[in-house]
């Protein structure tokens, strides 16, 4: 291809002219008759190449040019296609031109290096971490190679994981600078395992630790804990490790792009609609909790009883600890914490004093009194204030009458059936005589209650009747005292 003349390309050409001159003929003066008589001299302009192109003298592909006389020409390097000019050469002096006008006034020798010429192809996708093949070669996109001219590419689509392919193979003839785009489709959503502690089976598949895996779309996927009826598993010697929920990561198909939420069962079904991240919530709770002394007033001076912990009977993990502080109170506090408190015998009735802080889960705080631990296990309670999980501070002083013990002791009856009427003689026998609650807490939530678990098939080993039963979700006091004796 012709180049026209630029300004640097004019100097150059009149440097590369100034220097030639150089190359007449040297000698001093001349003998005009020796000269006549001499033989005509030659004027010869000599063209080579290197690699692949041609050298045109006054546009015509010439090898050389001679006259006999001084003359000027114009020499234009035209390079085959895949090529480039490196530079021209004349009488070995490099010049970077491609078009030089020359005054040959003496043996002159142009020579013109061609090199194979470079080009880039840019390899872009549309999805994140994809990959290509280039002739066998694996390279992460995007890219941008260098390659020589011409030369042909074999780029394959390699896709990451949860997509597959658009495009097959496609070869790429680089005679110019290119940029191509590798497109992909989502085929599988990707499910990401993390804080695996309690190994889980996703459907039928075990996962022990952090995975990642992959799932078809519109399936239903369904993570279940290897654990105890407690959602409990071996963690060291001391301590179990327990499954208390899930915090759910949504990517990509919700109405932010990216939604959290938790989920506080241990098992979870979960339909796949995009990525998901599953990270798994955690317990740490004691091989075995002792059973510990505590001490109740009585009208006769203070008796030693015990704390017995219910964690054996829990079918969610035992999160917490319990000790007695002094002057007959007791302290319990965790996430989740229950323990049987021994009762003297005979005690004909018994006031309760609570004083709750900050609960942090349902269910509620309560103080229950063991009515039947038969087959048809039944327990009335007092539910202390603050009641429904407001953070706040309450006390409340209630009493229990022996009497109920008589009066529900019929196995298989149920004082407050559900959907049915209550039987207002629990009333008669569990009072409430007095509460108040922190400034924080609403009115409507520093409430007192009454509730029942049971009746119920389970029965508690070595517990008795006439035993109270205190569970705490965050901080709970209570302190138990024998007002008088059975008659």
């Amino acid at each position: 291809m012709k180049v026209k003349y630029t300004a640097a390309a004019l100097t150059a050409i009149a440097i590369a002219a100034a220097l030639l001159l150089l190359y007449r003929p040297l000698g001093g003066s001349v003998d005009r008759t020796s000269a006549r008589e001499s033989k005509t001299h030659f004027y010869i302009l000599a063209l080579e190449v290197e690699g692949y192109g041609r050298l045109l003298i006054n546009g015509s592909p010439l090898k050389a040019v001679n006259f006999t006389k001084p003359f000027k020409a114009i020499v234009e390097a035209v390079p085959e296609p895949c090529f480039a000019l490196k530079h021209l050469e004349v009488n070995g002096t490099p010049i970077n031109v491609s078009l030089l006008e020359l005054y040959v006034a003496g043996n002159t020798t142009v020579r013109a290096v061609f090199v194979r010429s470079q080009r880039s192809l840019l390899i872009l996708s549309n999805a994140f971490n994809a990959s290509a093949l280039v002739n066998g070669t694996f390279y992460s996109l995007p890219i941008e190679l260098k390659v020589n001219s011409c030369e042909v590419l074999n780029v394959t689509p390699v896709a990451p994981s949860g997509f597959e392919p658009l495009n097959g193979s496609t070869l790429v003839r680089l005679e110019e600078d290119q940029s191509i785009m590798l497109a992909f489709r989502r085929a599988l959503a990707l499910i990401h395992l993390t804080n695996i502690l309690a190994p889980v089976r996703v459907n039928s598949t075990l996962y022990e630790k952090d995975s990642f895996l992959e799932s078809p779309f519109n399936v239903t996927l369904l993570v279940t804990p290897v654990t105890d009826q407690r959602g409990c598993t071996e963690y060291n010697d001391t301590h179990l490790v327990c499954v208390t929920g899930w915090r759910v990561r949504l990517f990509g198909w919700s109405l932010n792009n990216m939604t959290d939420f938790d989920y506080p069962s241990r098992v979870i079904p979960i339909k796949v609609g995009g990525d998901i991240q599953l990270k798994q919530f955690n317990a740490f709770v004691k091989r075995r909790y002792p059973v510990k002394s505590a001490e109740i007033i009585t009208p006769e001076g203070v008796v030693r009883v015990k704390m017995i912990p219910a964690d054996r009977w829990f079918v969610v993990p035992f999160v917490g600890d319990y000790e007695y502080v002094g002057d007959s109170w007791i302290r319990l506090e965790g996430r989740r914490v229950g323990v049987f408190l021994e009762m003297p015998e005979k005690w004909g009735k018994i006031r309760i004093y609570v004083k709750h802080i900050k609960p942090e889960v349902l269910p509620d705080n309560y103080v229950g009194l063991v009515v039947r631990n038969t087959v048809d296990y039944l327990e009335l309670s007092f539910v202390a204030p603050p009641c429904c999980g407001v953070v706040g501070e309450g006390e409340a002083i209630f009493s229990i009458d022996w009497r109920v013990l008589e009066v529900f002791k019929e196995p298989g009856y149920d004082p407050w059936p559900l959907g049915g009427p209550r039987d207002p003689r629990v009333f008669d026998y569990l009072k409430l005589e007095g509460k108040s609650c922190s400034p924080n807490v609403p009115r409507n939530y520093c409430v007192d209650g009454v509730t029942q678990a049971g009746p119920s098939g389970k029965t508690f080993d070595s517990i008795k009747e006439g035993w109270l039963y205190i569970a705490c979700s965050g901080i709970l006091y209570v302190k138990v005292e024998v007002v008088e004796w059975r008659p």
